[in-house]
């Protein structure tokens, strides 16, 4: 799916990760049906800075300030 770079199901939840979320919607949608799969609703979010931090150094603040503490100690 075009724009659509990672997929996650959990539970009954499906999220999607996606350069223009809103842009991709219609397609996610499309694929659902395409399927057999209805979706009830759907939630578009942007990121916090917090989920882009995780995302590209695989670690939470919280994480990176509680190792930095155990070093300086």
């Amino acid at each position: 799916m075009t724009g659509v770079d990672q997929l996650k199901l959990e539970g009954r939840a499906l999220r999607a990760r996606a350069r223009d979320g809103a842009a991709a919607i219609p397609a996610v949608l499309a694929a659902l049906d395409a399927h057999g799969v209805k979706a009830a609703s759907v939630t578009l979010a942007r990121p916090s800075l917090d989920d882009v931090y995780l995302r590209h150094a695989g670690r939470a603040f919280n994480q990176a300030d509680t190792e930095h503490k155990e070093v300086a100690s």
